[in-house]
């Protein structure tokens, strides 16, 4: 797949820390960066625009998916990757995407994304395959645990050293988790 093929999609909210890392290990394999912040108080919009031009303010209202359409809507390429600021694809699988060609019935490939807390595993869910480049015209369903509503017959998975590492410090999922509960209250 040519890399001009492909859209990073992100939401984002106060991940300056992470952010910089991130777009400097995939800016140069995608052909587009769209970049939504959900209401950053910190440099986040200061560092997104030095990667992009494409970043846009939304209020989240609590719906992930609302949020994560709203970014789809911006996109122009045909194929989408869905990144979040604390992941980061291995080399393998930034190397996989530009040798990827997708066959007609493909419309997502799941990726496997190794979850770690304060660097350890969190158990049953320390790995989990998750739909992250899908084709530009679907959409996210789900208010907090966002989904991409493709059948698993229109999805390959990649090969399984093209790896998302996915780094949360306990502190970071307490907020998130609080985050949830309040959501859902």
């Amino acid at each position: 797949m040519r890399t001009g093929d492909i859209s990073l999609h992100m939401i984002v909210k106060n991940e300056a820390e992470l952010l910089p890392g991130l777009l400097e290990v995939v800016a140069p394999h995608v052909g587009q960066i769209i970049i939504v912040d959900t209401g950053s108080s910190d440099d986040t919009v200061a560092i997104a625009t030095q990667y992009t031009k494409r970043v846009f303010a939304f209020d989240m209202q609590k719906d992930f998916s609302a949020a994560r359409n709203f970014a789809l809507s911006k996109a122009s390429k045909p194929w989408v990757l869905q990144l979040d600021a604390d992941e980061m694809p291995t080399k393998e699988m930034l190397q996989w995407l530009k040798d990827f060609t997708p066959e007609s019935w493909v419309g997502g490939v799941q990726f496997l994304r190794h979850n770690l807390i304060d660097g350890n595993p969190i158990g049953f869910h320390t790995n989990e395959w998750h739909i992250r480049l899908f084709q530009r015209h679907i959409r996210f369903v789900g208010v907090i645990h966002e989904k991409l509503p493709i059948h698993d017959a229109k999805t390959m998975k990649a090969p399984i050293d093209c790896i998302i590492q996915h780094y949360k410090t306990q502190e970071r999922q307490e907020r998130q988790n609080a985050l949830y509960a309040e959501w859902v209250e």
